[in-house]
């Protein structure tokens, strides 16, 4: 994922950040979009970030060699293309909706150069899609949080 740093004035800043990283099977493109308000110049300001994940088509080759084995054809459902052929070659594929990520953040300067903040990754408590040709521990996309709404704090302190 792409990270970026605003660079905050005394209006509402607005940054946008793409990156194309290369998957199993195809191109899957992050953007990272924040704004954040007032600015510098108020002890206290607040930002809204959302991080969108396009929609990927993978490989589903495992799956159907897996109902295949089996024979469950049942499992052939897990794959939205199990049928799919690439040069007159089966190539069962799945399609991966897109999702966007919403996150919260609060923050008060501090008279002393500090600064606290309250955070909320995920705020609207969005699960990341279901992959079937990551062979992680789980079934999500690696690029995705871990399922759930996540709350922090920060310090952080100039000297």
């Amino acid at each position: 994922m792409a990270f970026c740093k605003c660079i905050i004035g005394e209006r509402v800043v607005s940054t946008v950040c793409t990156n194309r990283r290369g998957l199993p099977s195809g191109q899957r493109v992050n953007t990272l979009t924040g704004s954040r308000w007032p600015g510098n110049a108020a002890p206290w300001g607040a930002s809204i970030t959302g991080r969108l994940f396009s929609p990927i088509v993978e490989d589903c080759q495992n799956v159907v060699n897996i109902a295949d084995a089996v024979g469950a054809s049942s499992l052939y459902s897990l794959c939205s293309g199990p049928g799919h052929l690439r040069d007159r070659m089966q190539a069962p594929r799945n399609r991966v909706g897109a999702v966007t990520h919403v996150d919260l953040e609060t923050s008060w300067r501090a008279p002393w150069n500090g600064v606290f903040t309250l955070d909320a990754r995920n705020a609207l408590d969005r699960n990341p899609p279901l992959a079937r040709s990551y062979n992680t521990f789980n079934s999500f996309i690696p690029d995705h949080d871990i399922p759930g709404r996540f709350y922090y704090a920060n310090y952080r302190q100039k000297f």
